[in-house]
């Protein structure tokens, strides 16, 4: 009985270690590739290989890169103008039947782009089981050696596509392989109205590289993290969040009409709420836009708000960006009406914002934090007054990693390692680094300097890097004395870098007057941002990005003492950088308000079945205990 108890105590411990956020749709992107199999494809491909051959090995370097999630299908076609298959549906990566599957083509015959895209539209997938489907990125990568041969207007169908309802996520990249002047500016076209990037490929070599720098940018799209939630038009009904990361979708911004969603959590006393949001777009060519998202704190059962915000940004043309909105609100702190003041059940609204009103639902992240009042405040130390000077970091020998387009699952990175990736203007890169209490983040940035190449294809136009850390609950955290371009270099003939800090975490920070210094007043993960634009519509060049971190400090220096009755955890537990305690009885959580909710298992939080398995291990271990004592007392006798 007593190993039983063990073996179920064991399985009672998994449980109660804290899950991280998950992806509510574990792989970011879907990528077609479309591929050229018309009787031109037989000829040369600048080095004495056809260009058929020089595809097939594009293709299979594609699928050893890719990671083993990845969705990447393959349609072909050529031969007559309706003569195009579906040779790998979208699906989980069979790298052996996609090398098959291209290794069996043939070129022969015409040249339907047309048709082919129209087809194309229906091969990606729709996301199992309905729930949030988020700005999924869906590619379709046509390459293509030649025009439009049948009489169709590949133009045209690529601008529908991109009207259309739910493909308005489509994209339309196009590498154009060997083309003529003729065939470039109608692919060139195809690309513009298809809201992608056109880019030209001399040879096999350089395909190859195209290819599979494409595809890495289509499965690169934003993918929600967190549990599926569904606000409410109002307060009334709203679900009952636990500190956690979760998902959710705001109706279509009407303009002037702005309909919002709703949620509720409890605050104890003197705990302090951070609730974060985030809600990304991309935008295609030529059509720059502001996006923005409306975030406040409403009081129990009271008209008005405790805090309140507005998240803006500008969406580069042809790119991907975030806005990012945080609000704060500790129970007792003070409110003008005192409607804030008690402790009690709160609710979060948030609102869609946009110049550009869209008949699409907006995906949003929603974070929430509850930090537990802390009981030794004045024992700890006092908040940082600057930066101070940062020691010179050196760059190692960097590790190729790929930056997530999304805020809550970028890779994490390790102290004292060097990192590199590739970006191409409007895009942008997260990554991750965990921080505890008494830790301080440094980090350097390199970039090359640009090729004449890189000029050409720039056309005239200034390419600028944007960087910055950003803490858990989204604010940035970059210390220092900077400029308003101080984190806005502009990329040019010279090597650039960049490097920037947080002032170590410490509880007290909270009480500056300085943003990057109040902001650094909580672990969990602080993201370091890239991000590549340029003050035109974005041409194709890739920019090697390389990214050294250092964390200096003492881990758990400074750290509270906090008075957690209802067993909310600590902020490094909320966000899994550390266990969640076992519960007992006093730390079992329960509601402030009397009114019940059903609420959602949040990311990090204890189920209760778990509770209850604990205290059930509990009862069985202490019964397994006394028996081996009876069992060596009578021995012993």
């Amino acid at each position: 009985m007593f190993r039983l108890a063990l073996a179920v105590l064991g399985v009672a411990a998994s449980i109660l270690v804290p899950a991280p956020a998950a992806a509510a749709d574990e792989t970011p992107g879907q990528v077609l590739i479309l591929l050229d199999t018309s009787g031109s494809m037989k000829e040369d491909d600048g080095t004495g290989t056809s260009r058929i051959a020089a595809a097939r090995r594009a293709i299979g370097k594609v699928v050893d890169a890719a990671p083993d999630d990845a969705r990447i299908g393959l349609r072909s076609y050529g031969g007559g103008c309706r003569d195009t298959d579906l040779r790998i549906p979208i699906g989980p990566l069979d790298r052996a039947a996609v090398k098959e599957r291209v290794a069996a083509l043939r070129p022969r015959g015409d040249t339907p782009i047309a048709y082919a895209l129209r087809k194309a539209a229906g091969d990606f997938q729709d996301k199992a089981g309905g729930g949030v489907e988020g700005e999924e990125e869906r590619t379709i990568l046509l390459v293509s050696d030649g025009e439009e041969t049948c009489g169709g207007d590949p133009v045209a169908v690529a601008e529908e596509l991109r009207r259309r309802g739910v493909e308005v996520r489509t994209r339309i990249d196009v590498i154009g392989f060997r083309v003529d002047e003729r065939a470039r500016a109608q692919l060139k076209q195809i690309a513009k109205k298809g809201g992608g990037r056109y880019v030209d490929a001399q040879n096999g070599a350089e395909l190859a590289g195209r290819l599979r720098r494409a595809t890495e940018r289509g499965l690169r799209g934003f993918s929600p993290v967190g549990t599926p939630v569904t606000g409410t038009p109002d307060t009334q009904g709203a679900p009952l969040l636990r500190p956690g990361a979760y998902v959710d979708e705001l109706p279509p911004d009407r303009g002037a009409e702005r309909p919002g969603r709703h949620y509720a959590f409890d605050l104890p006393p003197g705990a302090t709420a951070y609730v974060g949001v985030r809600k990304a777009r991309s935008a295609p060519l030529g059509r720059p836009a502001v996006i923005g998202a409306g975030l406040s704190i409403l009081p129990p059962n009271a008209p008005g708000h405790c805090q309140t915000t507005e998240a803006t940004t500008n969406l580069p043309s042809g790119g991907n960006a975030f806005a990012v909105g945080q609000v704060q609100h500790t129970a007792g702190s003070g409110s003008p009406t005192g409607n804030c003041d008690a402790p009690g059940r709160y609710y979060i609204r948030v609102d869609n914002r946009t110049d550009d009103p869209q008949a699409t639902p907006a995906t949003i992240e929603l974070t929430l934090i509850v930090e537990p009042r802390a009981s030794n405040v004045s024992a700890l130390p006092p908040p940082a007054t600057e930066l101070g000077p940062v020691d010179p970091i050196t760059p190692g020998t960097p590790v190729r990693i790929a930056g997530s387009a999304s805020y809550g699952d970028g890779p994490v990175l390790e102290d004292g390692r060097t990192y590199t990736d590739t970006l191409i203007p409007g895009e942008e890169a997260y990554f991750r680094v965990p921080l505890r209490w008494g830790e301080q983040l440094a980090y350097r940035v390199d970039l090359p300097a640009l090729s004449d190449a890189d000029r050409k294809a720039l056309g005239g136009a200034t390419l600028k890097l944007s960087t910055s850390i950003l803490s858990p609950e989204n604010p940035r955290v970059l210390g220092g004395n900077l400029t308003d371009d101080a984190w806005r270099p502009d990329l040019g003939d010279r090597p650039q870098t960049f490097t920037g800090a947080t002032v170590p975490v410490a509880y007290r920070n909270r009480e500056s007057g300085q943003d990057h210094i109040r902001e650094a007043g909580i672990p969990g993960y602080y993201n370091v941002w890239v991000r590549l634009y340029t003050d035109r519509d974005s041409p194709y060049l890739e920019v090697p990005v390389t990214l050294t971190v250092d964390v200096r400090g003492e881990a758990g220096a400074g750290a509270p003492v906090y008075d957690d009755p209802t067993g909310l955890g600590t902020p490094e537990q909320q966000q899994g950088l550390a266990p969640l305690p076992a519960p007992t009885p006093s730390a079992t959580p329960s509601p402030v308000s009397a009114s019940p909710v059903a609420a959602p298992r949040p990311s990090g939080g204890v189920p209760p079945l778990a509770i209850a398995l604990a205290s059930a291990v509990a009862a069985l271990l202490a019964a397994g205990t006394a028996l081996l004592v009876v069992r060596r007392r009578r021995r012993a006798g």
